[in-house]
């Protein structure tokens, strides 16, 4: 560091500062240097910082997997509740088409039956009339 402030002040001296400004700027020059270097980081401060970012790193990326576990836990139990609604629906569904099925079959039952005692009574009421 020596070097730079003899440098710094040779060639101020020759630059045509008096010795005495020469004298202070290196100086200045020197304490505000000084102050700038402490408050840069070290290797170690960079590699400390490093380690806590990986930590947390790291817990994040565990947070997201516990999250992402939930949620597939959550999706699956959904998808779960979804099927058995299907089925309940379809079986619904099965039932009322159990259900028009039958009824179809007791209309054309009961239409038969009456177009049998209808067809009678007309026979029945020909014949009265032929008499």
């Amino acid at each position: 560091m020596m070097n730079v402030d003899i440098d710094l002040y040779e060639a101020l001296v020759d630059a045509g500062v008096s010795k005495d400004k020469a004298r202070d700027v290196v100086l200045a020059q020197k304490d505000s240097m000084d102050q700038l270097l402490t408050t840069l980081a070290t290797k170690a401060d960079l590699a400390e910082s490093r380690t806590y970012v990986d930590g947390r790193f790291n817990l994040v990326k565990t947070d997201l997997a516990e999250c992402r576990a939930y949620v597939d836990g959550r999706f699956n139990l959904v998808k779960t509740d979804l099927a058995e609604f299907r089925a309940y629906v379809d079986g619904r569904f099965n039932l009322v088409g159990e259900q028009m099925t039958s009824m179809a079959n007791r209309i054309v039952i009961r239409l038969g039956a009456l177009m049998v005692v209808l067809t009678g009574l007309l026979g029945a009421l020909l014949g009265f009339m032929r008499r």
